[in-house]
């Protein structure tokens, strides 16, 4: 019985598909028919214009081009000019489409970013890192409240009351780049040539117009805080403090004798050398590898936008678009040095040095213990 029903229904659908087929074939023989009807009658162009009717954009150019369509090439020309300007319109719809998906998928990567640093943070009283977290905040704690919070002053962060943001600026990350980007929003510089804009004299002008937030009274912190979009950068800790030995350390021996002790050979110290002073101590004592936990609060202030060096040109567009800023400005792509050969030759010895040092920013902003950048 089953089978029978099964069979009547197989044959049941094996012939409406037949006879929708046959349907589709007399309407396109019936057209066939009136096409060549007029064809033979000596109208042409009527004949093409059914024809091309059935036909996408492209196909018609190309038909309209290659083909004695109508005799009236002023009207042909119209014809693709008008068809040229639909495909137009749909490319600028798919490249619509393209853009918000990019967007989307950096906000949810923003999400994500964000949602690891709160449940660190949420988790941080129960961490063994806890009582490194007290020593290292001594006058701040751990406060809930945005009026409680006191900035330090190793913290850098910084409020740009026309553009509505916070930014924390971390030494080594793209800090002066972004500091020229939020300068050359500003409604006093946003005319000036980009190269205007360059070290040292974009920190001038910083200072002009960036308001550190531990100048704020705390009823103004919490207003700016709850209301303004906050960004912070970080890097790869590992790339981070290779770049700043590799630029403070060999490039510049004169900021070297400035911050180290009397007595220390600039020029013979080596990344190791480096490495084993901040063990002791001395990682704190400057912005430039100081860490983001310390630079930026993370845990106090909560960053809708953190942004990573590695994704820097795709996250800075995202960021411009949350303010409605997107193609006010157009910066050269950045570029950074490579530091292979420091990676190539760096031990595991050294390597966990590094990690117990910046440990808080590893698990902050999920980068790996293991995977040394090359």
């Amino acid at each position: 019985m089953m089978l029978r029903l099964a069979s009547r229904g197989f044959l049941y659908l094996f012939f409406t598909y037949i006879l929708c087929a046959f349907g589709m074939f007399c309407v396109y023989y019936n057209q066939y028919i009136k096409v060549s009807t007029i064809y033979h009658q000596g109208d042409q162009a009527h004949a093409a214009t059914i024809v091309m009717s059935h036909l996408d954009n492209q196909t018609k150019i190309v038909a309209i081009k290659t083909t004695d369509y109508t005799d009236d090439q002023a009207q042909a020309a119209t014809i693709v000019t008008d068809l040229k300007g639909q495909n137009q319109v749909n490319d600028n719809n798919e490249g619509n489409i393209a853009e918000k998906n990019a967007y989307l998928q950096v906000k949810d990567t923003m999400s994500e970013r964000t949602d690891i640093v709160k449940a660190y943070c949420k988790n941080i009283t129960q961490s063994p890192l806890y009582k490194t977290f007290l020593k290292t905040r001594k006058k701040t704690g751990y406060k809930k409240s945005c009026g409680d919070l006191e900035v330090p002053t190793t913290a850098k962060i910084y409020v740009l009351e026309e553009l509505k943001v916070v930014f924390c600026a971390v030494f080594k990350a793209a800090s002066s780049e972004w500091k020229k980007l939020l300068v050359s929003l500003h409604d006093t510089y946003k005319q000036e040539a980009q190269e205007t804009l360059e070290a040292p004299g974009i920190h001038t002008k910083w200072q002009n117009f960036a308001k550190p937030l531990k100048e704020y009274l705390p009823s103004e912190r919490c207003h700016v805080l709850e209301t303004f979009n906050k960004v912070m950068i970080v890097r790869n800790p590992y790339e981070r403090l290779v770049s700043c030995f590799n630029d403070k350390f060999r490039r510049n021996t004169d900021y070297c004798r400035m911050v180290m002790q009397p007595g220390v050979d600039c020029l013979a110290m080596n990344l190791n050398d480096f490495v084993e002073q901040l063990s002791f101590g001395w990682a704190g004592q400057d912005p430039h590898w100081r860490s983001f936990f310390d630079t930026c609060l993370p845990c106090e202030i909560q960053y809708n936008n953190i942004v990573k060096f590695e994704t820097l040109a795709r996250d800075r567009d995202y960021f411009l678009e949350t303010l409605g800023l997107s193609g006010r400005v157009n910066f050269s792509k950045h570029t950074s040095s490579s530091h292979k050969n420091y990676f190539d030759n760096m031990t595991q010895e050294l390597s966990n040095k590094i990690y117990s040092i910046y440990e808080v920013d590893f698990l902050l902003y999920n980068y790996s213990k293991y995977i040394v950048p090359h």
